[in-house]
C-alpha cells in the first residue's frame, strides 16, 4: 500500500519588529503526495501585510494582517528571514493575506528584490486577485529564472455562488487574466 503524506519538516511561528508592530507568519516546509526521492520540495511563506480589499466570505487570512500598507523592505526582511531559517526547496509559496501583485500588500519598488531573493526556485507561486493580474506580473515572471504560477482562487464557476462569496469578479473577469497570464508566459 502506498502511503500518502505530508511531510513536515517544521513549522515555525516567528515574531519580527520589521515595521513598527509585532507581526507573526509561519512557512511550513513540505513534499506533496507520496515521500519519495522524487518528491518535489515546496517552502510556503506568509507574508505579513495590509489586509486585502476584497474579504472574502470563506478567507480568515485577514486575521493577521496590518492595518496600513507595510513599508519598502518590510517583505523583503521576512523573506529574507524565512529562507535563511528554512532547509532547500525547490519551490516557494509567497502568500500574503491578499494579492502579491496589489500596490498596498507588496511594494512595487521592492518586486525587483523580492524576485533576487527567490529568483532560484523552479517554480514561484504567488497568490492575486485576476483585477489586478497585468504588466507587472509579466515583468516580475521575467525576473525570476523559474516559472511563475498565478493562484487566483476561483472556488466556484458558479455566478450566483461567486457573488454570495463577495470574490467580487466575474467568470469573463478570471478567463481575461488567465488569458493575460498564458500570453504573459505565466501559469495560473
Amino acid at each position: 500500500m502506498r502511503r500518502f503524506a505530508f511531510a513536515w519538516s517544521f513549522i515555525l511561528f516567528a515574531a519580527i519588529q520589521g515595521f513598527g508592530q509585532q507581526t507573526t507568519f509561519y512557512f511550513p516546509h513540505l513534499a506533496n503526495g507520496a515521500i519519495s526521492a522524487s518528491s518535489v520540495w515546496k517552502t510556503t511563506i506568509f507574508l505579513t501585510n495590509r489586509e486585502c480589499p476584497w474579504r472574502c466570505l470563506m478567507c480568515d487570512l485577514w486575521k493577521n494582517t496590518t492595518d496600513e500598507k507595510v513599508p519598502r523592505g518590510a517583505i523583503l526582511e521576512q523573506i529574507r528571514w524565512a529562507l535563511e531559517q528554512l532547509p532547500e526547496a525547490r519551490q516557494v509559496k509567497l502568500y500574503n493575506s491578499g494579492s502579491f501583485f496589489d500596490p498596498m500588500a507588496i511594494p512595487p519598488e521592492d518586486l525587483k528584490e523580492v524576485a533576487g531573493l527567490v529568483g532560484e526556485f523552479e517554480r514561484v507561486i504567488v497568490e492575486c486577485h485576476p483585477a489586478l493580474v497585468g504588466p507587472k506580473c509579466v515583468e516580475f515572471s521575467k525576473m525570476i529564472r523559474g516559472k511563475l504560477e498565478v493562484a487566483m482562487g476561483l472556488e466556484t464557476a458558479e455566478p450566483a455562488a461567486l457573488e454570495k462569496l463577495n470574490k467580487r469578479m466575474s467568470l469573463a473577469d478570471f478567463s481575461a487574466a488567465a488569458e493575460f497570464l498564458e500570453i504573459g508566459r505565466a501559469h495560473v
